[in-house]
């Protein structure tokens, strides 16, 4: 027996030990079997502290967990399950602490219909005065033109720039002060993993061997991002959490910044831990380093005079050459140096509105089993009772064709049919009119 588990042993006196050892230790195996009692007395004890909270609780206490929160939408035929449902009733209470805020309408919107959003308080872009109460500064009125990722994103859900208010009737309008506008993100990203990039050949006959695509259909199509979890659940949305199309000006600034850290990053980004993009050559196992990758632009490669776009070491990190130029939002990249790969393998994501043809997807459907799903014994046409599986085969094949006759209940093979041999009959003339 383990002597660490033996606390009841461990607690009698040692003259009662002797004794006990004298006789056999029949009191020790009496002890052992309250000391195994006591164990599943404590992991309940244990287990039903762990059921006080929604992160450790067992899953039959999730739906009763969510009923005193008055969690709608947790029967049993709801399409949560496991840790979908935990999941939803951990929302819930967080829900109800940030009532009335922007990260909330954020995360219902992701619970409800599965698409990211964005809550943006039209308060916050107005062109307004500063007060002395706010903590937070206004957004200047006028727009800096050096900034082109800030011009970029007018537009969009994450623009920064300073709008009067619109006077319109009340329910409409985009900037006024009572408004938040929602946005939702329709299509999803789907990453491919180390797929095979596909070579172009340029109208001019030039640069062959040079241009590619990342789809291996050859066509061009957009990258997306895809999102990252946010650190904490207050965090404000950026564009790198929610499935966005990429574009040149943000992947640009980032790789310049990692080119002026010499590399050093803290983990974040669209480069962090899972890049955006990722370009193997030649089979090798470790992708070009997002410090060897230009963003520029490559819309114009179908010209006669179209030439490869010119790269420049910086300071920083002089011994380090750009090896492809990349255009996110084309999805089209070109080897800057020579000599050129044999093979092009690539890891992006694409855009499309849901799990519908081929895709990086889960095609698991676990569909509920109803009525209608369990067979009726009135279906059982034929029955065979054998002693032994080769006997039952047997009968089976022998009886086929009947019971395929029983199921169409009409099919009948003429060539089964076997009429029996008449004798001849001769018939009288005016007999055989009647036939």
């Amino acid at each position: 027996m383990n002597p660490l588990l033996e606390r009841f042993y461990q607690l009698l006196p040692g003259i009662y030990k002797s004794y006990d050892a004298i006789q056999g230790e029949p009191l020790r195996a009496l002890l052992a079997l309250l000391e195994r009692e006591l164990q599943i007395l404590e992991a309940d004890t244990d287990q039903l502290y762990d059921d006080w909270f929604i992160e450790t609780c067992e899953d039959w206490v999730v739906p009763y967990i969510g009923d005193l929160l008055d969690a709608q939408t947790l029967y049993s035929r709801s399409l949560r399950q496991g840790q979908e449902r935990r999941a939803f009733v951990a929302n819930t209470m967080g829900y109800r602490r940030r009532k009335g805020t922007a990260i909330v309408l954020e995360q219902l919107a992701i619970d409800i219909s599965g698409w990211h959003g964005r809550a943006v308080e039209s308060l916050n872009l107005l062109a307004r005065s500063p007060g002395l109460t706010t903590a937070v500064a206004p957004i200047p009125v006028t727009v800096d033109l050096r900034q082109s990722q800030q011009l970029e994103q007018f537009g969009t859900p994450f623009e920064r720039g300073a709008f009067t208010a619109e006077v319109r009737n009340r329910n409409g309008g985009k900037y006024t002060l009572a408004n938040v506008g929602l946005f939702l993100w329709r299509l999803q990203s789907y990453p491919l993993t180390r797929v095979t990039a596909r070579s172009i050949d340029l109208p001019s006959q030039r640069w062959r061997g040079q241009c590619y695509t990342f789809s291996p259909l050859g066509i061009d199509g957009p990258l997306f991002n895809q999102p990252q979890t946010k650190a904490i659940a207050t965090e404000p949305t950026r564009a790198i959490h929610v499935p966005d199309l990429l574009n040149r000006s943000a992947l640009l600034n980032e790789i310049q910044q990692r080119r002026a850290t010499r590399g050093l990053s803290d983990g974040k980004g669209y480069f962090g831990m899972l890049p955006v993009l990722q370009i193997f050559v030649d089979g090798q196992t470790d992708a070009l380093s997002p410090e060897q990758i230009l963003i520029a632009n490559l819309a114009g490669w179908e010209a006669p005079d179209w030439q490869l776009p010119g790269a420049q070491a910086d300071a920083a990190l002089p011994n380090v050459r750009y090896e492809v130029a990349v255009d996110p939002e084309l999805g089209r990249f070109v080897i800057l140096n020579r000599p050129l790969p044999q093979r092009v393998e690539v890891s992006y994501a694409y855009g499309f509105g849901g799990d519908i043809g081929g895709g990086p997807y889960n095609r698991l459907y676990n569909r509920p089993r109803s009525k209608a799903m369990i067979p009726s014994p009135k279906s059982v046409l034929w029955t065979v009772k054998q002693q032994s599986l080769q006997s039952a085969i047997e009968q089976w094949h022998y009886t086929t064709e009947t019971w395929e006759a029983c199921r169409n209940h009409t099919y009948i093979p003429l060539a089964k049919l076997q009429v029996p041999t008449l004798p001849w009959i001769d018939l009288e003339p005016e007999v055989r009119s009647h036939f």
